[in-house]
Order: C-alpha cells, then structure tokens, then sequence
C-alpha cells in the first residue's frame, strides 16, 4: 500500500489519500474546503422619524391645509346662518306684509261690490214695490249678492289662514333654520380654532429645534 499525494488549485485543498498497489484501482479523493465568507457589511443606523412617519415640515405643511380647510367651512357655516337670519327678516318684513297688504285690499274690493251688489237689490226691490218696474231680473241682482259676500268670505278666510296658520309656520321653519345653522357655525368654529391650536403648536416645535 502506498501514498498518492494529489494537488489541487483553487478552492480545493491537499488530501493524501491511500492507493492499493497491485489493484487496478487507484482512488484518490479530496474535500471542498468552504469558501471563507466576507464580513457582513454593517448597514447604517436608521434616522429618527416622528410617530407618524413624516418629517416636522412636512406635518406642519399638512396641518396649514388642514387650518385652512377648516377656516373656509368655518366661514361658509357663518354666512349660511347669516343667510338664515335673513331669511327671517326677509319674510317677518318684507313676504308676509306683503301678502298681507295683498288680501286686505282683496277685502275692501270685495266688501264695495258686495256693498254695490246689496244697494242695486235694494233699489230695484223699492222700485218694484212702486210698481214702477218689473222685477225680471231680481235672480240676477240676487245672485250678484250672493257672489259678492262669497268673495268677502273668501277673502277674510285668507286673510285667517295667513295670519294663524302660514305666518307662524313660515316663521317657525326660519328660526329653526337659524338654530341650527348657529349650532353648525359653533362646531365649525371650535374645529377651525382647534387646527389653528395645532398649526401654532407644530410652528413652535420647529422653531425649536
């Protein structure tokens, strides 16, 4: 038995391996030595960041959009409650006296014809009664009287149905629209002011650093 000594190159390594002599099999074996591996490159320590993720300026730009946002829904609420309070007066003194002033000269219209209706039945019952005219168109002085008060009716019971009824559900609709319209300018502002709070709070923080 003898020795084979076998080189390699490279990444293989030496190995002296046996050899049966007289045999017509000559083995000789080596090892793969490992590759020696390369330090671990060390990887750079990570920045601070806010909670959030996002720089200080770039949370204060956020929140001046924000601040703004909510100074325009802000002002958008206060004019819609003072298109509110408007209305009211708009309606207390402008719609309603209108319609008023409508329906009473309604009334005194109605209440000449009726007067002139009564006065010609009248006459021509007294002349009738004279003899001195045929009542042939008595129905029709009648009915002209029947007419006449039906339209007084008519136009009193208007007159009751916008002072009792449309008036005050009119008026209670428009203040009820002012309520809430107040209400909804309240928390507009409170959010508007609270933005600002942070804005401020956000410009103090950088000016600190």
């Amino acid at each position: 038995m003898g020795f084979l000594l076998a080189r390699l190159d490279g990444r293989r390594t030496t190995v002296l391996a046996p050899v049966a002599l007289g045999i017509g099999l000559v083995f000789a074996g080596s090892i793969s030595a490992p590759a020696p591996q390369a330090p671990a490159a060390s990887l750079p320590a990570a920045k601070s960041r806010p909670a959030d993720g996002q720089p200080l300026r770039d949370q204060l730009r956020a929140q001046r959009l924000a601040t703004r946002k909510a100074r325009a829904t802000y002002q958008i609420a206060r004019l819609t409650r003072e298109l509110a309070e408007i209305a009211v007066e708009e309606y207390t003194e402008g719609t309603f006296p209108r319609e008023l002033a409508a329906i009473h000269r309604e009334i005194e219209l109605a209440r000449a014809d009726l007067a002139r209706a009564q006065e010609n039945d009248e006459w021509a019952t007294r002349v009738a009664e004279k003899r001195l005219l045929v009542m042939t168109n008595k129905p029709a002085l009648d009915l002209s009287v029947m007419k006449a008060r039906l339209a007084l009716d008519q136009a009193e019971h208007k007159k009751s149905v916008l002072m009792n009824y449309t008036r005050v559900k009119t008026v209670n609709q428009l203040e009820n629209s002012v309520k809430k319209a107040r209400g909804d300018e309240a928390e507009k502002r409170a959010v508007w002011l609270r933005e600002e709070s942070r804005e401020s709070a956000m410009e103090r923080r950088l000016v600190g650093k």
